[in-house]
C-alpha cells in the first residue's frame, strides 16, 4: 500500500465520517462536504491513477439524474421524501471514487445496511413504518468506503479485470 493510497483513504474516511455526523444528527448532507468528496474523489483519481475518471464522472452524471428522477416520481406519487437531494448528490459524488461498474456494489452495501439498521431498531422496539426517515448518508459512506478498499486491494469486485 502506497501513501497516497494511505492519504486518499485517510482524506475519503475523514469526509464520510463529516457527513455521517451530520446526518445522523441534522437529517441533511450539507452541499460542501457532498462538493469536498466529489473533488477529493478527482483529486484521488488523478494522483493514484495519473487520470482524471471520465467513465465515473459520466457515471456519477448519469446515476444522479436518475435517481433525482425515480425521487421526483416517488415524492409526486407517495407524497413523501424517499431519497433526499443530499443523498442523491452524494452517491454521485461517490461515483467518482470507484469504477462505474462498481457503483451498484456501493448501492447494495448502503441499501443492506440501512435495511439491517432498520431490522434492528424494529427488534429493539422501536416504531418503524413507512413515515420512520433514515439517514442515508451513513450507509452511503459505508458502501463507498468498502468499495474503494475493495477496489485498492485488488480483491474481486463487479468491475471485469482489466477494464478499470
Amino acid at each position: 500500500m502506497t501513501v497516497g493510497v494511505v492519504v486518499a483513504g485517510g482524506t475519503l474516511l475523514a469526509i464520510l465520517l463529516a457527513i455521517a455526523v451530520i446526518d445522523l444528527r441534522t437529517r441533511r448532507i450539507p452541499d460542501p462536504l457532498n462538493v469536498a468528496l466529489a473533488l477529493a474523489g478527482l483529486a484521488a483519481a488523478l494522483a493514484l491513477d495519473g487520470r482524471l475518471p471520465w467513465p465515473s464522472a459520466l457515471a456519477a452524471t448519469a446515476v444522479g439524474l436518475a435517481l433525482w428522477v425515480v425521487a421526483e416520481v416517488f415524492s409526486r406519487r407517495r407524497g413523501l421524501t424517499g431519497l433526499g437531494l443530499g443523498d442523491i448528490k452524494m452517491i454521485a459524488a461517490a461515483a467518482l471514487w470507484v469504477s462505474p461498474w462498481n457503483l451498484p456494489l456501493v448501492l447494495v452495501v448502503a441499501t443492506v445496511g440501512a435495511l439491517a439498521a432498520v431490522g434492528v431498531a424494529a427488534v429493539a422496539g422501536r416504531r418503524t413504518d413507512r413515515l420512520t426517515r433514515i439517514p442515508f448518508g451513513p450507509f452511503i459512506g459505508l458502501g463507498l468506503m468498502l468499495t474503494w478498499i475493495l477496489e485498492r486491494s485488488g480483491l474481486p469486485t463487479l468491475a471485469p479485470a482489466g477494464v478499470w
